[in-house]
């Protein structure tokens, strides 16, 4: 047990003693930034170390030009806790230096050494003007290669212009080591350049300041041409384009495109001034695409005559050009086709087409209502629009919409006509009429016009229930036309007709009312001495019919009279007496005339069929007369007989001919050669014609007394 106790007594004193060695040695300080100031001196910054002990002598210094070898004592400090320290040197003018640091400590009997600090370098920057103006500025970095560089280290390019005001201008990211500053917001003067490093515990790395005499020769940032488009209102190109990028950009020279070449058309002063209208490009844009171009130039003049900074041209942009449409008559679309848009670097995504419609050549642009009407495809170049609207000027221009930026570019505008047959303010079937035994015609109305039309007359079958063509003609654009059909039993059957009208494009524009013939039937009452008419109505009308005239003509050559009215409410019959025509051949004709009521295009009339009645003759024959006495001629009474075709013959008893005439008129006498004949019975023969030629034969006996 006591050579335990000694034992861990030893160990004790062993352990104390080891810790007490260790207490001379202090850990260098935390180099974190080294500080150039526009004299060359160096201000380090660090962490002070820890001496807990109090065995702190001081902080030495150490610095060479070369990374790796010549580091020689540079200086001293012999505060403990002091976080910064200022080296005075001018190396740091000519390029960049290396320091550590390294802490001193003793006992009181021995002095201790600590390790190095991390090596770090000061920032040595170089600021050169370049003949394209530019300041071409390269600097180191602080760091070894071995050094644990935090993440996110941003170098700061600091400018001093105009003298005594300094400004950041650019920051890089860690392990850039140079850039091109270019100078844009002065033609030429002294600037100084500094390059900043921040540190995350918010210690700042600042190089020595370097400077010269700079000069703008940088041209202006290439303006970026959004569109060429055609202002309508003025038929003149317009061209827009962003601002350049370098605020000293005073103006943009405007070029026009042509054949390869290109020619100055104006100069526009402002930076923000981003559009033109080219007002002398009126006729261009109407026969084809305008091509243009834009450099931007600054204030800073160079050369021999001097010139300013003047950026390049970019590629020449084309508007979209829609030529002039043209329209065949009577088809159904006006097709036309675009010239693309050139110039964008990301092509077209779509064109969308605009539609607007204008009753004549003469209506300005500000009073038409364009709206899109569809989008196709960025290349597509064509389009078919259906037409709904004729005889007017459909109106069209296209937009072209960038792939990527969205930029839009609106084409001129143009006009098409689409003619088109203008149909008829109205087309009716004025009538359909007999006009023979065989035939019938129809009246068609029209409102003239300069058009022709075609018209097709069908007749409705009643057993098949279609409607037959009868035939096909065309109108000469005067206000009626008449067209027959023949081959037709008009004293037998009613005919129904209408019509179809298309105009020269093969459209149908409409189908007439119908017409349907009159039929007409009578007979005659022999007893009555009354004649009876039927007929049918006329169909159709609008407005129907107004009333039926009864017409009548009196053998072959009488004269046409109207008889009789009858409205439609009376029905559809009439009976003539003719009883009072009773000396006439007894032949009468008759057709109904339908008269329309309140006719829309005049009062139009339908003729039926003529019926022929004929009344048979009627004869009273005298059975004896008194020569010299009161009934002293013997003479028949005949009525309702064509006595054209009157003979009478009277025969003795032995069949001699006694007496003869073809005169209804001239009755016999009884008397042969001047010669009263002898008192007795004679024989007559007689014969007579009725309206329609039928013969009529009577034979008998008249007796002959003589008066004494």
């Amino acid at each position: 047990m006591e050579k335990l106790k000694k034992y861990g007594l030893l160990c004790l004193i062993i352990l104390l003693q080891g810790i007490g060695l260790r207490a001379q040695t202090l850990d260098p300080p935390v180099l974190n930034c080294l500080q150039v100031d526009n004299t060359g001196d160096v201000t380090m910054g660090w962490n002070p170390a820890s001496d807990p002990t109090g065995v702190f002598t001081e902080y030495q210094i150490y610095t060479s030009v070369n990374q790796a070898a010549g580091y020689f004592l540079a200086d001293t400090e012999t505060s403990l806790n002091v976080f910064s320290h200022v080296h005075t040197t001018s190396a740091t003018l000519t390029d960049n230096i290396y320091y550590y640091v390294q802490t001193i400590s003793t006992d009181g009997t021995n002095v201790y050494q600590s390790i190095s600090s991390d090596t770090l370098s000061t920032i040595w920057l170089t600021a050169t003007p370049s003949p394209t103006g530019f300041a071409i500025l390269d600097w180191n970095s602080p760091f070894l290669p071995s050094y644990p560089v935090p993440d996110g280290l941003m170098y700061e390019v600091w400018r001093e212009y105009p003298m005594g005001t300094w400004n950041m201008v650019q920051s890089m990211p860690y392990g850039v080591t140079g850039s091109n500053y270019e100078i844009v917001d002065v033609c030429g003067d002294n600037m100084n350049f500094m390059i900043r490093l921040t540190m995350p515990g918010g210690c700042v790395f600042t190089s020595n300041i370097d400077g010269d005499y700079f000069e703008n020769y940088a041209p202006p940032v290439i303006p970026t041409i959004t569109d060429i488009s055609i202002d309508h209102q003025l038929n003149r190109a317009v061209i827009s384009w962003e601002p350049s990028s370098s605020p000293d950009t005073e103006a943009y020279i405007i070029y026009k495109c042509v054949n390869g070449n290109t020619l100055i058309v104006d100069t526009i002063w402002g930076i923000n001034t981003t559009t033109f209208t080219d007002l002398l490009s009126g006729s261009a844009v109407s026969t084809g695409q305008v091509s243009y171009t834009i450099a931007a130039f600054d204030g800073c003049y160079h050369g021999v005559p001097p010139s300013p900074n003047t950026s390049a041209l970019p590629p020449c942009h084309s508007s979209v050009y829609v030529p002039n449409i043209g329209y065949t008559v009577c088809n159904p679309n006006v097709n036309f086709l675009w010239e693309a848009y050139e110039g964008w670097g990301d092509g077209v995504d779509e064109y969308i087409i605009y539609h607007a419609i204008a009753p004549d050549m003469a209506t300005p642009y500000a009073d038409l209502a364009f709206t899109p009407i569809d989008t196709v495809e960025g290349n597509v170049t064509n389009y078919s629009y259906a037409i709904t609207d004729f005889n007017v000027y459909h109106c069209f221009y296209i937009v072209a919409v960038g792939s990527l930026t969205g930029y839009q570019a609106t084409s001129n505008y143009t006009r098409v006509l689409t003619p088109y047959p203008v149909s008829p303010g109205y087309i009716y079937l004025g009538s359909a009429s007999v006009i023979s035994q065989d035939s019938t015609l129809v009246t068609l109305l029209v409102e003239p016009s300069v058009n022709t039309y075609e018209v097709k007359l069908e007749r409705f079958n009643p057993i098949t229930l279609v409607w037959d063509e009868v035939i096909v003609m065309s109108t000469d654009g005067t206000g009626s036309l008449t067209i027959p059909d023949s081959q037709r039993a008009t004293d037998a059957f009613s005919y129904t007709y209408r019509i179809i009208t298309s105009n020269y494009c093969g459209d149908v524009i409409d189908t007439t009312n119908m017409g349907k013939t009159i039929l007409l039937n009578g007979l005659a009452n022999e007893q009555r001495l009354v004649n009876t008419l039927v007929w049918t109505n006329y169909g159709d009308w609008d407005n129907g019919a107004e009333k039926y005239l009864i017409h009548r003509i009196i053998g072959d050559f009488g004269t046409d009279e109207v008889i009789a009215e009858i409205y439609p409410g009376a029905g559809f019959f009439y009976d003539d007496d003719v009883s009072t025509q009773l000396f006439t051949d007894g032949k009468f004709q008759y057709y109904i005339e339908a008269i329309e009521s309140n006719g829309p295009y005049g009062q139009n009339s339908s003729f039926s069929n003529t019926v022929i009645i004929t009344q048979k003759p009627v004869i009273w024959i005298p059975n004896a007369f008194i020569v010299h006495g009161y009934n002293n001629t013997f003479k028949p009474v005949i009525s309702f007989a064509d006595f054209s075709e009157y003979q009478i013959i009277i025969y003795s008893r032995w069949g001699d001919v006694i007496y003869q005439s073809n005169d209804i008129n001239m009755p016999w006498d009884g008397k042969m050669n001047g010669e009263v004949v002898q008192e007795g019975a004679y024989t007559y023969y007689l014969t007579v014609k009725d309206g329609k030629g039928k013969a009529y034969d009577y034979t008998g006996y008249v007796i002959v007394l003589v008066e004494k």
